[in-house]
């Protein structure tokens, strides 16, 4: 029975790790760019502009590092 319940468990795991994935893979790879749209209303946008709001949402960084940013952020319900 506990190995049944441990199975379950990691299996779980794996369900949650899988799904989340996809869930960021969606968000990240959909059409359009959250940084444009963000600076739409402020008129005149410069390159520096966009780099600068790039940096500070972290899409400058490596996908991985943006997963495991997300991740973390999720988890603590950030």
């Amino acid at each position: 029975m506990l190995t049944f319940a441990l199975r379950r468990a990691l299996l779980g795991i794996v369900v949650l790790m899988a799904v989340s994935v996809m869930v960021f893979a969606a968000f990240r790879f959909v059409p359009g760019d959250i940084v444009n749209q963000q600076l739409a209303d402020a008129g005149a946008v410069t390159p520096e502009m966009i780099a600068e709001k790039r940096a500070q949402l972290g899409l400058d960084q490596p996908l991985m590092t943006q997963f495991a940013r997300c991740t973390m952020l999720h988890s603590t319900n950030e």
